[in-house]
């Protein structure tokens, strides 16, 4: 029996499947914040996890915190800068405070850095395996709104060598084809969720491509529990046949290949009768003095009614020989 292939889902969450960077894709009918949470929930668990605020605020993924620290950098508050309020201010689950809030247009990989390194500097984080931590955007298509794909797509390429992972979540509904593949190009994991089937919380398909080139790509279906500290998933084959009905339908209950059209193929009674009557163009009709009262019989022509006659004249270039008629004797 071949072995159960494993969810690449759960072996990103749980840290088994390593990965730098990924970004969940969705769209008006499925969101990904769910997934996103629930990650979020995961890697607080394992290292510092610092969360950039696009597009909420703090109230909203306060849910997600966990024992160890989750840094809120809030890029939300003042989005373009009108207030002109240089303080910015970070705070922790633990209650220490950093300031970090800034415009969107200045959002760079060195004000990301030094957001996290000013984050270390007031909590003291001194264990090697924490120093880098990970970094989270709530929503980069408010970003995309004053950067271009090109800088965003810098941004997340230059933070994969200062922390451990990226993870972002993008509306790809709201962009160009061109802007998401950029994305994901500079991305080693790409979730795209899809519109779930009946019966089931959640689907999406998962591309991953790992550091030695090869990529995996899997469709999963997947729960994720009210406060997002359990997600269980599987791999997502489509019913065919099991959905298929096992009664058996008479010739009666076929389906009719010339209902509801727009035209009919089918012959009423008069019009079948009508073709019945057709004279062909190669016989010649019954001549009868009911149909023809005008030809009698000694005009009536001699032919043998109702039957074809093929008439052939031979051209003058024609060599007929009636002893060799297939012209196959070399005489």
């Amino acid at each position: 029996m071949a072995a159960k292939e494993s969810s690449l889902l759960e072996a990103l969450r749980g840290g088994s499947e390593l990965t730098d960077s990924v970004i969940i894709q969705d769209c008006v009918e499925v969101s990904g914040r769910p997934l996103l949470k629930s990650l979020v929930h995961r890697y607080s668990q394992q290292s510092p996890v610092h969360l950039f605020l696009l597009e909420s605020g703090r109230q909203d993924w306060e849910h997600c915190s966990t024992g160890k620290q989750l840094f809120y950098h809030d890029y939300y508050t003042d989005p373009l800068g009108w207030d002109h309020d240089d303080d910015i201010t970070t705070t922790t689950t633990t209650g220490a405070s950093h300031t970090s809030k800034r415009c969107l247009h200045g959002l760079t990989v060195q004000s990301c850095v030094g957001d996290v390194e000013g984050v270390r500097s007031v909590e003291d984080v001194r264990s090697v395996d924490d120093v880098r931590g990970v970094v989270v955007f709530d929503c980069l298509s408010m970003l995309l709104l004053t950067q271009s794909a090109s800088s965003v797509s810098r941004l997340l390429h230059g933070l994969g060598h200062h922390c451990l992972l990226v993870l972002s979540l993008v509306h790809a509904d709201l962009h160009e084809d061109h802007v998401i593949s950029q994305l994901s190009h500079v991305t080693s994991t790409v979730v795209s969720m899809q519109t779930p089937p009946p019966l089931t919380d959640y689907l999406c398909s998962v591309y991953h491509r790992r550091k030695s080139g090869k990529i995996s790509k899997q469709v999963e279906s997947f729960t994720i529990s009210a406060d997002y500290s359990t997600l269980s998933s599987s791999l997502h084959r489509p019913h065919t046949h099991s959905t298929l009905s096992t009664t058996h339908t008479t010739p009666s209950q076929a389906a009719d290949p010339t209902a509801n059209l727009t035209f009919d193929l089918t012959l009423t009674a008069k019009e079948k009768h009508d073709r019945a009557n057709v004279v062909l163009p190669y016989t010649r009709p019954h001549i009868t003095a009911h149909t023809h009262p005008h030809i009698t019989s000694d005009t009536r022509p001699h032919i043998s009614l109702g039957k074809g006659e093929i008439f052939y004249q031979p051209d003058e270039a024609d060599d007929f020989d009636e002893s060799d008629p297939d012209d196959d004797l070399d005489i």
